[in-house]
């Protein structure tokens, strides 16, 4: 009798995040709390038994979504911290809405991080992790902005600290109005935020703009 044939761990990988992306979009569509796991079954197009194999539990699903979330967040922040060229601020926030929209579809992201802040309040796992995964990426911030030397004339006088709290919280806004109002829109975003902090280090061109180029 021939054994059980084994798997590789690509294949082990691409079947994990097979899985969450169909956690993903059922969470997006029908909120935590309604989300059964029988409709992440369905999502995926997977029997229990591979579900389980992977993930314990729907608790289990939504740790490791927001944990995936965050670590790509800080993942490309620290790489912009790592570069030897100076980065204007609006710079920033292009890249980190930049993994916005590479993980995500229009607003799955957006409902996903509501629901996940909403369910901070009752669940300390959630919210413990959620504050670690932030001052993680605010303290990466804040090391950019001093490494950069110098901030938009708007802000030349407040404290770097302050300034990485309020990039992290634009980013939490930009979310939270995609969520309520509909898709994101990434470059629109950008110009505002330019105009706003008078960063004339970067022309005022938006993506779209770029692309026609």
């Amino acid at each position: 009798m021939r054994g059980v044939p084994r798997v590789s761990p690509a294949y082990q990988a691409r079947r994990r995040q097979h899985i969450l992306r169909a956690a993903r979009a059922c969470f997006s569509r029908l909120g935590f709390h309604a989300t059964s796991m029988q409709d992440i079954l369905r999502e995926a197009d997977v029997s229990a038994g591979a579900l389980y194999c992977y993930f314990q539990s729907k608790d289990d699903l939504v740790v490791v979504i927001i944990d995936e979330v965050l670590d790509a967040l800080s993942a490309r922040v620290a790489s912009l911290a790592s570069r030897e060229d100076t980065l204007a601020l609006v710079r920033v926030v292009e890249d980190l809405l930049g993994v916005f929209e590479e993980r995500t579809g229009p607003d799955e992201l957006a409902r996903l991080a509501v629901q996940v802040w909403a369910e901070s309040l009752y669940d300390p796992g959630v919210k413990a992790r959620l504050a670690a995964g932030y001052a993680r990426m605010r303290d990466i911030l804040v090391g950019l902005l001093a490494q950069a030397g110098s901030q938009p004339r708007g802000l030349a006088d407040v404290p770097v600290t302050a300034v990485g709290q309020l990039l992290l919280g634009l980013g939490q806004a930009w979310l939270l109005q995609g969520a309520v109002l509909g898709e994101p829109e990434a470059a629109g975003f950008r110009d505002a935020l330019c105009a706003l902090f008078a960063d004339r280090q970067t022309a005022p061109e938006s993506r779209t703009q770029r692309r026609r180029l």
